[in-house]
């Protein structure tokens, strides 16, 4: 479960997502953004979210997370063995330009 807070002095998440039951298709680390250092979390229909880390270090390791977790929920859900993570890319509108 990621829970998303809207402020560092919440204490309690704006928004919860399900990594293990199809909430989440993908997630990429997100050069096409005015903030450094984002990860793209995938929804499925072609929404999608943005979360923006600190460093690079820490968005590195979130992707890292993200693709371990939702790569362990689809093995218990759907019963398929994996290993490490897939991560889906698809082109934004200014890779195609």
């Amino acid at each position: 479960m990621l829970c998303v807070y809207s402020r560092r002095e919440d204490s309690k998440p704006a928004h919860f997502l399900s990594l293990a039951s199809g909430e989440c298709v993908g997630c990429k680390r997100d050069f096409n953004t005015d903030r450094n250092n984002a990860v793209r979390i995938i929804l499925p229909g072609g929404q999608d979210w943005s979360l923006a880390a600190d460093t690079e270090p820490d968005a590195n390791h979130w992707l890292q997370c993200l693709c371990q977790a939702v790569s362990e929920g689809l093995k218990v859900s759907f019963y398929i063995p994996t290993t490490g993570c897939s991560v889906c890319v698809r082109p934004s509108l200014r890779d195609s330009r």
